[in-house]
């Protein structure tokens, strides 16, 4: 009900209305909302009344005040950290003295968006590729959108085509350059909600060239000074010192490596009678830099070598020579004009002689000598000379030996002691003297070949040189054995003994070059095998034995009764077997000598029908 109070004053032409009780009434009812966990939502709800009306907000029956809920104000009701057991309905209630009213709206909860793969910092090498990668989930009922930025801009892929967005919306950038350092941001958003993850990108390069501040040159030593222009975010973690002489322009050489980086001034020595320049490279873990600009010439007068030529070393290639060798010097080595080597030899003997030559090329790094006796030890050394002189560095003699020949001696009295086995038999000889050898005696060659086979497929035995009684254990059994014995040096076999032959017993047999098993029925098995390769003697038979397998378990062994006695059988039948199992079969060849090495094979016999196997 509406109470009016109406004052009139007169004679002045003017009207007061003053409302003095009004009910309440919703003006703005509270909508329907949707939110996503964790967030705060506001529920609407304006009035008017007069006196003011006292607004409450119900869900459930029940009042909704303190904690996460707070009616503000305006009326509207505000629900902090939403979760999913705040959905359902909430009702606006209105009341003063004069009346109330009420309206109520529906409050959605969902999922809310959650990243799950995080992009992650990135340093990378220039001109190389990165790849940052963005996923995430949210509700089943939103739209999941995700967007890239780039130092807060998002990114334009139709106007950065470098820029690639892939269909699992990671970002790659290949090519990189310095300029695309920076803070790479994906943001995943819905119609409700938004969530996004960052990562920083480093773009790492080579470091710049150093700047040469200067050098100083000096008749052994150069001093250089440089700066580092700038590391391109990775640190240095070195300088590299390279030269280049007037004998080599086109070629640059390290003249000092691993210089640290606390270090920005170095010596290195210099050579003399070149003209040198330097220049610094910087290096970094993604590489080197390019070099500094190269340093003014250092120019050095000349002095005698300061090294004399290494690896020095001399050999034979015939009877009667002897070639020696060294590595040659460069010519940064000569220090002077005139450059040459001077090469000495004399025999190992007391109150030889040196002959001297020198070769005049530098370029050369043999000297062939001609007309020695054979194989005789030389001392030999090679000098570094120039116009200024001997090098003053001590030289180191070598030994070396003119060539090999022909051994000259069979060892004598090749005898048979004793035919020890089927595979062995024991010899003895008389040594060769030494001097015969005519090189390097490296020992003797025991050679034995079979009637069934020819000398060129002769087999060899090393023997060590002091020996002079051998137990051959490489023999043919039950065959005819021809062997003799021969020295030898480093490029010759001497002439052989005589050929001894003679008979060795039999020995066991080989494997059986084959083995196979079929089924026979439910109980049985068809074994067939092909003869031993190697007999070693006359055969005498086959032994078969079997056992059951199960897995990892093995039977125990049993014989097969009874034995394959005939030599010439290839097949048996194997009986009294177990239907459905699965056995291991063993066969051994025989001789009088013995039984031969086994060959084995599994097999399982047939599932047996039911009515025949217990029939």
């Amino acid at each position: 009900m509406t109470h009016l109070i109406v004052f009139s004053i007169v004679p002045i032409a003017l009207t007061i209305l003053h409302v003095s009780a009004l009910s309440p009434e919703i003006i703005r009812a509270p909508t329907n909302e949707a939110t996503v966990d964790g967030k705060h939502v506001r529920i609407p709800c304006r009035v008017t009344g007069v006196p003011e009306p006292e607004v409450k907000w119900i869900r459930n029956g029940v009042e909704l005040t303190g904690g996460r809920y707070t009616t503000l104000e305006t009326g509207d009701l505000e629900i902090r950290n939403v979760n999913f057991s705040d959905a359902g309905t909430y009702t606006c209630y209105a009341s003063n003295n004069f009346g109330h009213d009420n309206a109520s709206g529906i409050l959605v909860v969902k999922r809310h968006t959650t990243i799950t793969e995080a992009p992650e910092n990135y340093e990378v090498a220039a001109r190389s590729t990165a790849t940052f990668r963005c996923n995430a989930v949210t509700d089943s009922s939103l739209t999941l959108t995700i967007d890239w930025l780039s130092n807060g801009e998002q990114i334009d892929f139709a106007m950065e085509p470098r820029l690639i967005k892939s269909n699992d919306n990671s970002l790659t950038i290949p090519n990189i350059i310095d300029l695309d350092s920076g803070t790479y941001k994906c943001v995943a958003r819905t119609e409700l909600d938004e969530t996004s993850a960052e990562a920083t990108l480093t773009v790492q390069d080579v470091p710049n060239a150093p700047r040469l501040e200067g050098i100083q040159c000096g008749k052994e030593e150069a001093n250089i000074r440089w700066v580092s222009t700038g590391d391109n975010r990775a640190p240095i973690l070195r300088y590299t010192i390279q030269s280049n002489t007037s004998f080599n322009p086109d070629t640059w050489e390290v003249a000092k490596d691993d210089i640290p980086t606390t270090m920005q001034t170095y010596s290195v020595p210099l050579t003399p009678w070149t003209n040198t320049t330097f220049r610094v490279l910087a290096w970094n873990k993604i590489g080197v830099s390019l070099p500094s600009v190269y340093s003014e010439t250092c120019t050095t007068p000349p002095d005698v070598p300061h090294t004399n030529p290494k690896n020095v070393r001399a050999a034979g290639t015939n009877p009667h020579n002897m070639i020696i060798k060294w590595t040659l010097m460069p010519r940064t080595e000569h220090n002077g004009p005139g450059f040459k080597y001077r090469v000495f030899y004399k025999r190992d003997i007391d109150g030889a002689e040196w002959t001297i030559k020198d070769i005049n090329n530098w370029k050369l790094h043999k000297l062939q000598v001609d007309n020695l006796p054979t194989y005789q030890r030389y001392k030999i050394k090679v000098v570094a000379i120039n116009n200024q002189g001997e090098s003053r560095v001590a030289v180191n003699e070598v030994f070396g030996y003119s060539g090999e020949d022909v051994p000259q001696e069979a060892p004598g009295n090749f005898t048979l002691l004793n035919v020890t086995g089927s595979t062995s038999a024991l010899f003895s000889w008389n040594p060769v003297p030494e001097e015969s050898i005519r090189g390097k005696f490296l020992g003797y060659k025991i050679q034995t070949w079979t009637d069934k086979s020819s000398e060129e497929n002769m087999t060899e035995r090393h023997v060590n040189k002091g020996a002079s009684r051998y137990l051959f254990k490489k023999l043919v059994p039950f065959s005819r054995n021809y062997v003799r014995i021969l020295a030898y040096n480093k490029r010759y076999y001497g002439p052989p003994s005589d050929t001894l032959s003679f008979e060795t017993p039999e020995g066991v047999p080989g494997m059986v070059r084959s083995f196979d098993a079929n089924p026979l029925g439910f109980d049985a098995l068809n074994l067939t095998w092909s003869k031993p390769e190697h007999p070693n003697g006359i055969l005498t038979g086959y032994r078969i034995s079997y056992q059951t397998v199960s897995g990892t378990e093995v039977g125990p062994l049993l014989e097969m009764r009874p034995s394959v006695a005939d030599p010439e059988a290839t097949s048996v039948e194997l009986r009294g077997l177990t239907p459905d199992t699965t056995y291991r079969i063993h066969i051994r060849a025989a001789t009088r000598a013995g039984e031969g090495e086994e060959y084995f094979i599994e097999q399982s016999t047939d599932t047996a029908d039911a009515a025949d196997y217990y029939d």
